[in-house]
């Protein structure tokens, strides 16, 4: 099978991706608003975040008491797996830079303040952070790490509604989280 170029129907696919895009950042940026309009489901939504990070930091304190009551090493362990892909993703987010939607379409900071315009929406720390913890959990109390995982899929649906990330910044922050949950645990049994 030989490829043939058609500039023709490569331009047409541009053009039709394009007009794609644009029409589902329009779906977006009306969602958005729609969102914005309705306070209580803006305050529901921001309660839910801080929740999701009261959560999280329960079970931060949890997976490493669990690690520290087997052994004080395990504990280091646990916590430098934990560290590591927290700081990688932080590089992460600084060298890309990338806005946050609520920038983008000039929607103003979700909590309702003035906020200096900081980006680095890309990958969502918040949600990865879930996903980490879920998945570091599932190795100690499984029933807790199965609720933070789909506690982190929640969250990243709140933190689209809000406007703090693109679909793309949650998802890629989900899956990171989920594979350095996985890598970090794998490493954690050959120390």
């Amino acid at each position: 099978m030989t490829f043939v170029y058609n500039k023709r129907k490569t331009v047409a696919a541009s053009y039709r991706c394009r007009r794609e895009w644009t029409s589902s950042m329009e779906k977006l940026e009306n969602t958005l608003r729609k969102v914005r309009e309705d306070e209580t489901l803006t305050e529901g939504l921001r309660v839910f975040d801080i929740f999701s990070v009261c959560v999280s930091l329960y079970a931060f304190i949890y997976i490493i008491a669990m690690a520290w009551q087997k052994d004080g090493w395990l504990a280091l362990k646990v916590a430098g797996i934990l560290a590591i892909p927290f700081a990688a993703v932080t590089l992460i987010r600084h060298l890309l830079h990338a806005p946050r939607p609520y920038e983008v379409f000039g929607l103003g900071h979700p909590s309702g303040k003035e906020k200096k315009i900081r980006h680095g929406a890309f990958p969502s720390r918040h949600v990865f952070s879930v996903a980490l913890l879920g998945c570091v959990m599932l190795a100690f109390a499984p029933l807790f790490g199965g609720i933070l995982l789909g506690l982190a899929a929640l969250l990243g649906v709140a933190r689209v509604l809000l406007g703090f990330h693109f679909p793309r910044d949650v998802v890629c922050g989900y899956l990171a989280g989920v594979l350095s949950g996985a890598v970090g645990l794998t490493v954690l049994h050959f120390l």
